[in-house]
């Protein structure tokens, strides 16, 4: 059956930068793209993009943005702000999928004409992910990629090359066409790792699973956990829970955490992007922003609260320094010091009720009399 992915008319802000420049259904949600999330549990093929947004030029063998009135049955029109669970449950003759109290996917009989989202009909209820914006893809790879992989292993797979170490069972690494280096770490001991056809990986490489990397991009050293790559990108240095969209070059060492990196993003040497400590978080661990990393985006009043937190701190320290520089000196000079060794003010009292640091006292100096620098009364 034919497949049409419905974006909103407008993604707003929460979806930027992708808003206005592609459909929605083109991003990588988990292992796959959402089009190809949606063709693997309903079946059939995607004939196009209902994408008002991203009615702009768009690639030669790239999936066609329709207009409405052009979708007709028999078809499947999904909701393309929606990552379903795979593998999902047979939905049999139900007009449409629901999840979350709303329906996120709408089937047309044949000769039925598309004409908007609506509650007619029966419908089952299905399990997924309702992306609220670009970061929520990350929310989508942290909850889905697991069984994403897990579900994709068939048995078939190309040997292990020789000097290659792997940790964990052999049996949840898949190789299709992939070129691996001896020096290579394989850790499948958290989850599954797919490698398409095409990609190489060189010498100095740990890959964590889970992990996929889609054909034809290169691994050129370093360490990548928790990461779906798309096709063509050059991937080196330390990748976290980050998501490349595809057509991608991150050559250089860096970091890049909890991150969503779109196509044709070029990375300088030395780039950072990093998971902000939770208690920054103005609603933990909900809000993810989008692009760049959550360290990019980080709130502003959060940024505010870091800087009192370190200003409160030093505080603490100079006052914690300044107290132990107290004490020294009164370690050091004795004669001038008093029982308690704490303060200024305590010691100058001291001196005059006469308490010496021995535990021992002397009468207060008579009116007008002097005191010598070793505790004694002047004559």
């Amino acid at each position: 059956m034919t497949l049409y992915l419905l974006d909103p008319i407008q993604p707003g802000a929460a979806w930027a930068p992708y808003a206005g420049t592609l459909p929605l259904g083109e991003l990588r949600a988990g292992a796959w793209r959402l089009h190809e999330r949606w063709q693997r549990a309903l079946g059939g093929s995607v004939a196009g993009h209902i994408a008002r947004h991203a009615a702009g030029a768009r690639p030669a063998k790239a999936i066609p943005v329709v207009a409405a009135a052009a979708v007709s049955g028999p078809a499947w029109v999904v909701d393309s702000t929606f990552s379903p669970k795979l593998p999902m449950r047979a939905v049999g003759g139900a007009k449409r999928l629901l999840s979350g109290g709303r329906a996120v996917a709408w089937r047309l009989d044949a000769g039925e004409s598309w004409t908007g989202p609506h509650n007619d009909g029966d419908g089952i209820v299905i399990e997924g992910l309702v992306l609220r914006g670009a970061f929520d893809l990350i929310t989508a790879l942290e909850q889905q990629l697991f069984t994403d992989l897990l579900g994709s292993l068939d048995g078939k797979s190309d040997p292990i090359p020789d000097g290659v170490v792997v940790f964990g069972n052999p049996g949840a690494i898949a190789l299709h066409g992939a070129i691996l280096e001896p020096g290579v770490i394989l850790d499948a001991r958290k989850g599954a790792i797919i490698l398409e056809r095409g990609v190489e990986v060189r010498a100095g490489t740990r890959i964590e699973g889970p992990a996929r990397v889609d054909h034809d991009s290169f691994l050129l050293g370093g360490q990548l956990r928790h990461v779906s790559v798309g096709p063509h990108c050059r991937i080196h240095g330390e990748i976290s829970t980050t998501v490349f969209q595809g057509y991608a070059n991150k050559s250089h060492d860096g970091f890049l955490g909890h991150s969503v990196v779109g196509e044709w993003v070029n990375l300088g040497a030395g780039t950072i992007t990093f998971e902000p400590q939770e208690h920054l978080r103005p609603d933990p661990p909900r809000h993810r922003h989008g692009t760049g990393g959550d360290g990019a985006h980080q709130p502003r009043h959060a940024l505010r609260r870091s800087c009192q937190d370190r200003d409160r701190h030093a505080d603490a320290d100079r006052r914690r320094g300044r107290h132990r520089r107290q004490s020294l000196r009164c370690a050091a000079r004795p004669e001038v010091g008093t029982a308690l060794c704490v303060g200024r003010r305590r010691r100058r009292a001291a001196l005059a009720r006469g308490v010496r640091h021995d535990g021992g006292a002397d009468p207060p100096p008579a009116a007008g009399g002097r005191r010598c620098r070793d505790g004694s009364l002047a004559a």
